[in-house]
C-alpha cells in the first residue's frame, strides 16, 4: 500500500478521520497502529524487522541514559557499541549479504574454490530509512544531545510514522519527538495545506514521472538497439522522472503529516537550480545529505585536519552514500563521482579564480549563474545516468555510445516517438515539466504560492483540489501496466 494506490486512498481519510475523532491520548496509539498496519500491507513478513529495530533502539537508549551517576562511561559505551551493530548488521544482512557473496563467489571462481551459497532474502521495504533514523536518535542519545524518550509508543511512532516510513525523509528525534509529545488538535489550514502538498506530489508523480519512465526503461533496459542522442535524452528524462518520484513522494509524504499535524523535515529544495554538486547535495535528498555529514563526515574529521584528510573524508562519506542507496557496483560508482567531483571542485578553486580574474568575469551576473547551474545539471546527470544503468558494465558502455554516438539529427523524422511515448505524450510531458519549471522558478524567487492559495476562499480552494484532482486522473499514468509501487526510492 503506497500513496498512490487506491488502497492508500481509502485507508488515510479512515485515520485522518478517526484520528480528530479520537481522545488525545489515544491519538499517538492509533497513529502507530495505523502505522503497523500499514507497513504489513506492504511486506508483513518482515514487520518484525521494524519492531525489533524499534525495541533495540528504545532499550539502548533508556539503558545509556542519564549520562551521569550510575552509569561508567565503558558501561554506556557498549550499550552504544552493541545496539549500533545490531542495527548495522541487521541492515548488512538484508541488503548487502547477497551482493558480498556474490562478490566473494567471483573471486572463488577464478581460483578454482567451491562456491558459497546463501538462502534468498528479500529486501524488508524502508529497511534503510527507519535503521538510519534509528541510529540517528541511538547516536544522539549517546552525544547527551538529548535524552531518552521513555513512552514506547512515542518513539515506536518516531521509528514507524507511516508517511515517512518506505522513503523518508529521516527525520531526527529532537524535532520530531516534542511533536508527538504535544497535543494535536484540528486545523483547517493544515489539512488544507497538506492535501495541497499531497496533490501537488500525486501530480509530480503520476503525470511527470511515470510518463517519463516510459522512454527511460525503453531505452536502458534496451540500450545497445539505441543510438548516443536517445541515451542522452533518456538520462534527462531519468533525471526529470527520479526528481518528480522522489520529490513527489516527500510532498505526499509531508502533506499526510501535516493534516495530521506533524511537520516532517523537508527533503528537497530545487536541486536542479544547483550552481555546484555540493550546492547541489544541500539541495537533493536533504535528510540524507544532513545525515551523513552529522554522523559520517564529521565524526571522521571534517576539514578540521587538514585538506588532503577532508577530500579523504569526502570520498568515504559519498561512498558510504553509494552503498546505502543500494548493493550495486553502479551504486558505488555513483557515489564515489559524487565524492570525486567535489574534490575536484575544491581544489580546482585557486584556479578557478585565477582565470576569472584573468579573463575579468563578473560572477554576479545571471549568465554566469546560468552557466553555472547547466554545468552542474550536466555533471549530475552523468552521474544519474550510472545510477539507473542496469549495472556498471552497462552504465560505462552507455556513457561510452552517448560520447562516441551523439547526433541529436537521429531523433528527428518521428523517430524520436519510437522510444515509448508518442506526440500527444511528449507533448503532455512538455507541458507538465514547463508547469513544474515555473511553480520551482517562482520558488526560487521566493514565491510561496501554496501560502497564497491556502489564504485564499473556501470556494476557490475547493475549485482548485478539484481541477487538481481531475487533472491526476486524466492525465496520470494508469491501466494495466500501471505499477503503484515503482517509486524509485522504495529499493533503496
Amino acid at each position: 500500500m503506497v500513496f498512490n494506490s487506491f488502497r492508500f486512498l481509502l485507508f488515510f481519510p479512515v485515520v485522518l478521520a478517526l484520528y480528530y475523532a479520537v481522545p488525545q491520548r489515544v491519538k499517538n496509539v492509533w497513529l502507530l497502529l495505523a502505522s503497523w498496519f500499514f507497513y504489513a500491507c506492504c511486506g508483513a513478513r518482515y514487520l518484525w524487522v521494524l519492531l525489533a529495530a524499534t525495541v533495540i533502539t528504545y532499550a539502548a537508549a533508556l539503558a545509556m541514559s542519564p549520562k551521569g551517576a550510575g552509569k561508567p562511561v565503558r558501561a554506556r559505551r557498549g550499550v552504544f557499541l552493541a545496539a549500533l551493530l545490531a542495527m548495522l548488521g541487521m541492515l548488512a544482512v538484508f541488503k548487502y549479504a547477497q551482493f558480498a557473496v556474490t562478490n566473494v563467489n567471483i573471486v572463488l571462481r577464478r581460483i578454482g574454490i567451491g562456491e558459497l551459497t546463501l538462502p534468498g532474502i528479500a529486501l524488508p521495504v524502508g529497511i534503510s530509512f527507519f535503521t538510519f533514523q534509528a541510529v540517528g536518535y541511538l547516536i544522539d542519545v549517546y552525544r547527551g544531545k538529548y535524552p531518552a524518550e521513555r513512552n514506547f509508543v512515542n518513539y515506536a511512532l518516531f521509528v514507524s510514522f507511516f508517511p515517512q516510513l518506505l522513503s523518508g525523509p529521516i527525520g531526527r528525534g529532537g524535532a520530531l519527538l516534542p511533536q508527538y509529545r504535544a497535543a494535536r488538535r484540528f486545523e483547517l489550514d493544515n489539512v488544507t495545506g497538506g492535501a495541497l502538498r499531497f496533490l501537488w506530489g500525486m501530480f509530480l508523480k503520476v503525470v511527470i514521472s511515470d510518463r517519463a519512465a516510459i522512454l527511460v526503461n525503453t531505452v536502458f533496459d534496451n540500450y545497445r538497439q539505441h543510438s548516443g542522442a536517445a541515451i542522452v535524452l533518456a538520462t534527462l528524462m531519468y533525471a526529470l522522472q527520479i526528481y518528480t518520484d522522489f520529490g513527489g513522494y516527500s510532498l505526499m509524504a509531508a502533506g499526510c503529516g501535516q493534516m495530521l499535524g506533524i511537520a516532517l523535515p523537508v527533503n528537497f529544495e530545487r536541486p536542479y537550480f544547483a550552481v555546484s554538486v555540493k550546492d547541489f547535495w544541500r539541495r537533493w535528498h536533504i535528510s540524507l545529505s544532513a545525515w551523513l555529514r552529522d554522523y559520517v563526515y564529521i565524526p571522521l574529521g571534517g576539514s578540521r585536519r587538514g585538506a588532503l584528510r577532508k577530500q579523504v573524508n569526502v570520498l568515504v562519506t559519498f561512498l558510504v552514500s553509494g552503498i546505502w542507496h543500494g548493493a550495486n557496483w553502479s551504486f558505488v560508482a555513483w557515489g564515489l563521482l559524487h565524492g570525486l567531483y567535489q574534490a575536484a571542485g575544491d581544489l580546482l578553486r585557486p584556479v578557478r579564480e585565477r582565470i576569472i580574474r584573468a579573463l575579468r568575469i563578473d560572477t554576479g551576473t545571471a549568465v554566469w549563474r546560468a552557466l553555472r547551474i547547466v554545468t552542474t545539471f550536466a555533471l549530475v546527470c552523468v552521474g544519474w545516468l550510472l545510477f539507473r544503468a542496469n549495472g556498471l558494465a552497462a552504465g560505462l558502455r552507455m556513457l561510452l555510445c552517448a560520447a562516441r554516438d551523439f547526433n541529436p539529427f537521429a531523433l528527428s523524422g518521428g523517430a524520436i516517438y519510437a522510444l515509448g511515448l508518442d506526440a500527444a505524450n511528449f507533448s503532455l510531458l512538455a507541458v507538465c515539466t514547463a508547469l513544474l519549471l515555473t511553480v520551482d522558478v517562482l520558488a526560487e524567487r521566493g514565491v510561496d504560492l501554496r501560502a497564497w492559495y491556502v489564504r485564499q476562499n473556501w470556494l476557490f480552494k475547493v475549485a482548485g483540489a478539484a481541477l487538481a484532482i481531475l487533472a491526476i486522473l486524466l492525465f496520470g499514468v494508469w491501466g494495466n501496466a500501471y505499477d503503484a509501487a515503482n517509486f524509485i526510492y522504495f529499493k533503496f
